[in-house]
């Protein structure tokens, strides 16, 4: 049993504190302590600190660290180690890809694209990043095929095409239609001027740029290999790197142009896997 009995010292300034043990049956003092208040506050800091310090060793040298919930055991390492391994690797995928949009803006600028040679040569100065994941079967098939299909000019991806849903550029009327022989790759589009300018699928502006010959001319590149061209723009409402779903206003009708330009129409371009195809056989104008 413990008890604690404040007793004065001569003064009554200081109060000193006894902690007694006693033996419960025959009140037998066993342990006597005396001490003052000071030295109680300050035991118990002391007792405290040695308690905090001891508790961090355990956590901080001992295994014992790695019972903590969110601790980064080994496997966890692991997980962040192929995580920065693929991050590398998609890094090393976009910079491809910029090659790629690069060269697709050449062939619609007019300028001759790069050859095939120089393309693996500005691949291959790409830095290579070791890579701890192989492709699936199925993820190597359709690099294959994609490959294949951008080396060779062979338009197999048709069928997709047919099943996407195509929103109408703008409202107007089709004064001019498309017609290879003719060196006429596109369409025009007659609209009243100020009209809005769509985007025909979701995409990424991957051009909006000004001539004189032109006027604004926004390209978007879709998926399936798929871009899209629209000209004679007296403003453009996207830019670079914009994201855009089917629908978005992307641009408004003008007289930009200079002399190509006879009128407010659109200059309305479909590209498939580096080649033109009429936008007539999806889109109902």
């Amino acid at each position: 049993m413990q008890s604690t009995e404040p007793k004065e010292k001569k003064g009554g300034k200081n109060k000193i504190y006894r902690i007694s043990v006693l033996n419960d049956e025959t009140h037998e003092k066993l342990f006597v302590f005396r001490c003052k208040k000071n030295n109680v506050i300050i035991g118990a800091a002391a007792i405290f600190l040695l308690y905090t310090f001891t508790l961090i060793s355990i956590i901080f040298y001992t295994p014992v660290r790695k019972l903590i919930p969110g601790y980064p055991d080994a496997n966890l390492k692991a997980e962040i180690y192929k995580a920065k391994n693929m991050e590398d690797s998609i890094i090393r995928e976009m910079a491809i890809w910029e090659l790629y949009i690069s060269n697709i803006e050449k062939i619609m600028s007019g300028e001759p694209p790069v050859s095939k040679q120089e393309m693996m040569s500005m691949r291959d100065s790409i830095a290579r990043i070791p890579r701890e994941y192989l492709h699936s079967r199925a993820d190597s098939t359709l690099r294959r095929i994609v490959r294949n299909n951008i080396n060779s000019g062979e338009d197999v991806g048709d069928r997709y095409l047919e099943g996407l849903h195509f929103f109408k550029p703008v409202e107007g009327i089709t004064s001019s239609g498309y017609n290879i022989a003719e060196n006429h790759p596109y369409i025009d589009i007659a609209a009243s001027e100020n009209s809005v300018v769509s985007s025909v699928l979701p995409g990424t502006v991957i051009s909006d740029e000004y001539t004189d010959e032109y006027g604004y001319s926004i390209k978007i590149q879709h998926s399936h290999n798929l871009i899209s061209i629209y000209r004679h723009n007296k403003k453009a409402l996207k830019h670079r790197g914009d994201k855009v779903e089917a629908g978005t206003a992307i641009g408004l009708i003008g007289k930009d142009g200079g002399t190509v330009s006879t009128g407010p129409h659109l200059h309305f371009e479909l590209w498939h896997n580096g080649e033109a195809i009429n936008p007539e056989k999806y889109i109902n104008f």
